[in-house]
């Protein structure tokens, strides 16, 4: 499997809201399979020195995802299909 500090695997109606994950190995969330759930105003990021350089945000596979007003350190991968992304900001 993927190492991920959240991982939600196969769920439905999931509310993930106002998480702060900081300075941690792997993706800080990672969404595998999950159907019209919604992540919302987290904070992703990892400021160690000499950190390997991570995903912030995944969301793979799944559908009706709403992806919303999140700021990640890292980049995120969004499958076009599985959520609809919008004010999520990634700042260095």
């Amino acid at each position: 499997g993927r190492k991920a500090t959240l991982l939600v695997e196969d769920s439905n109606r999931m509310n993930i809201t106002g998480c702060t994950i900081l300075d941690c190995d792997g993706v800080g969330i990672d969404l595998k399979t999950v159907t019209h759930s919604r992540v919302s105003d987290c904070l992703i990021r990892d400021d160690r020195e000499g950190r390997s350089e991570a995903v912030s945000l995944r969301v793979a596979g799944g559908r009706g995802n709403m992806i919303v007003n999140n700021l990640l350190g890292g980049r995120s991968e969004i499958e076009a299909q599985a959520a609809q992304a919008s004010g999520n900001v990634q700042s260095p």
